[in-house]
């Protein structure tokens, strides 16, 4: 049976977020191997920036990997207790006046006030991943932006020197 596009875009996300993890690192990594520090204060101050800006991309982004797993166990949780409930109700239906020697109302309502917990968890690990994604994808941009602006900032005023003094001549 040929794969859902849903789990090809699964696969492929999976894919792209392993890359733009190790990215981080890699860029990091080869950002602080190739530094010469002493051209001027500015362009160590950002290189300096830079390398705050990857690590901090690199580790939130590990971290938010660390709790992948915990937020699809906390969403088959939910999954697993509305079909308890969902059960409950049906078992009402029919007459049946207790599920697991529990009357059937008070099972149902428990198993509602179960659902809305794990809702809370759910909502509260979203948000803190949220939180990590933004940290490592903007972390990361702003690396390499700080890390562009290190390597070419000399360069683009020489270059600009030059100009103006072709342009006196």
């Amino acid at each position: 049976m040929p794969e859902s596009n849903v789990e090809i875009g699964t696969r492929v996300q999976e894919k792209f977020e392993f890359y733009f993890l190790s990215l981080s690192f890699i860029v990091l990594g080869l950002s602080i191997q190739t530094s010469e520090f002493g051209g001027s204060l500015l362009t160590d101050a950002l290189e300096l920036i830079s390398w705050v800006c990857l690590f901090i991309s690199g580790i939130s982004g590990l971290s938010r990997m660390q709790w992948v797993p915990q937020l699809y166990r906390v969403a088959q949780a939910i999954i697993t207790r509305k079909q308890n409930r969902d059960e409950a109700k049906r078992g009402k239906l029919r007459g049946e006046p207790c599920l697991d020697n529990t009357p059937i109302d008070a099972y149902i309502n428990k198993a509602e006030l179960g659902v809305k917990d794990v809702e809370d968890q759910l909502a509260k690990l979203k948000k803190k991943s949220a939180v990590k994604y933004w940290l490592h994808v903007w972390g990361f941009a702003a690396g390499l932006f700080f890390l562009i602006c290190s390597r070419g900032l000399d360069p683009a005023l020489r270059i600009a020197r030059w100009v103006i003094t072709s342009l006196k001549a």
